[in-house]
């Protein structure tokens, strides 16, 4: 059985009270929180469709918000397709091997790390390294790393295709995804 974001949302969306993980997970017919539900809970944490409390022993999530009662369906978190990933074709001095789980990726400083096919690792400006498990991660981890180095406004530019992307254009079916975040000149315009 497939566990999927819509059912652990509906299960949320049912209860009154912030539930566990466990709790969750035993109203799927599961009998303890698993690692899926896990990264199912922190991604509709990350799009704000329910929040985590940690006030207590255990971690609790509930609704961050009444309207998601009404549309519930537009919080869903697509992730990458695992039948499109592709070892890109210039691997810019990583050594990236295809395993029965995914990839391993080894880094030009020798470090290793394993990642599944709907995972991939986000390059920016050859020095940030970020494990990205959505789409929808590529954005915030670029604004994050604009915030780190005080890019106010900046220019994106996909390695993998060559050209100047928006943020949510970005080719996501390589492994590694090589982006280079510019500082944009708006007198220059």
């Amino acid at each position: 059985m497939s566990l999927t974001k819509q059912e652990v949302l509906d299960v949320i969306v049912n209860n009154d009270e912030m539930l566990t993980g466990n709790a969750i997970a035993q109203v799927l017919s599961y009998a303890k929180k698993t690692k899926k539900l896990g990264e199912i809970l922190e991604a509709l944490v990350e799009v704000g469709a329910i929040e985590e409390n940690n006030d207590d022993r255990y971690t609790r999530y509930a609704l961050l918000d009444e309207n998601v009662l009404a549309n519930h369906e537009k919080y869903s978190v697509s992730e990458f397709d695992p039948n499109s990933v592709e070892i890109p074709v210039d691997c810019r001095g990583y050594d990236i091997a295809e395993t029965s789980k995914g990839f391993r990726v080894v880094f030009p400083n020798a470090s290793v790390h394993n990642i599944t096919r709907t995972q991939r690792i986000l390059v920016i400006n050859g020095e940030k390294h970020i494990l990205i498990k959505s789409p929808e991660n590529i954005l915030g981890a670029i604004q994050s790393y604009c915030a780190l180095t005080q890019i106010e406004n900046c220019v994106l530019r996909d390695l993998s295709v060559g050209r100047i992307v928006d943020p949510e254009n970005v080719n996501c079916n390589p492994v590694l995804i090589f982006v280079a975040v510019e500082r944009h000149n708006k007198a220059g315009q």
